[in-house]
């Protein structure tokens, strides 16, 4: 009910520590990751690491399930500057993806084009890269219902993995019903563009808490590589 008035000494808080992100498990994961770190220009082994368990996540679909009975739905964000390494990590995450038979699709257009992507007791993996022109248009005072929609489609899908998801019903057409959408989320940006991307909506409603960002800044020299991703 009382305005406070103006401190001339108040400071912000110091910032809390940053979280290392941990090694990779030794066997399979740790051998993807070094493969990875095998065919980058740049090495980054956080963002690799973050790359291989996101789709390795995205991997196991519905075959594998919490104790509560949700699936695995891990939404990763890497940030790194420009020219430092984003796309070999963004590269294997798909590779993993695409051997693990995970649906694979870009950013979506529209949140009932990502509902229409979803499928039956296997995982949807949404990879995109500079991901933050995603949020800042879904941001954006004048966009359209169907940008906004995926906010609301990407909180819904988090927890919904353990049920059955009902869609949009259409005229003619009766909902559908998708069991266990297991849907993973990675996406890759700069510190400038993230600054942009995100408002306070997003923090109130919980779909930034959600999301796990890795941040480096490390710019690693330049290296020459001889051959693919194996």
């Amino acid at each position: 009910a009382k305005l406070v008035g103006f401190n001339p000494t108040w400071k912000p808080a110091e910032p809390k520590e940053i979280i290392t992100f941990p090694a990779p498990y030794p066997g399979p994961m740790a051998n993807a990751v070094a493969a990875g770190l095998e065919a980058a220009h740049k090495r980054q082994p956080e963002l690799t690491t973050m790359g291989v368990l996101s789709s390795m996540a995205a991997s196991c679909g519905s075959f594998y399930r919490q104790q509560d009975g949700s699936r695995l739905n891990l939404y990763f964000l890497g940030i790194a500057k420009t020219g430092t390494g984003k796309d070999v990590p963004l590269r294997l995450a798909k590779q993993i993806g695409r051997l693990g038979n995970a649906k694979l699709i870009g950013a979506p257009g529209s949140g009932q084009g990502l509902e229409d992507a979803l499928v039956s007791n296997s995982a949807t993996y949404c990879a995109v890269d500079e991901i933050a022109h995603f949020f800042s248009a879904m941001n954006d005072a004048r966009a359209s219902n169907y940008e906004r929609a995926n906010g609301r489609k990407l909180l819904e899908l988090f927890s919904a993995s353990g049920d059955e998801y009902e869609t949009r019903a259409l005229a003619g057409k009766e909902a559908r019903i998708v069991q266990n959408p297991a849907f993973n989320l990675i996406g890759f940006t700069t510190p400038e563009k993230l600054g942009t991307a995100f408002n306070p909506d997003d923090f109130a409603d919980g779909l930034a808490g959600r999301i796990l960002f890795v941040f480096t800044n490390n710019n690693p020299p330049a290296r020459r590589v001889r051959k693919p991703i194996e």
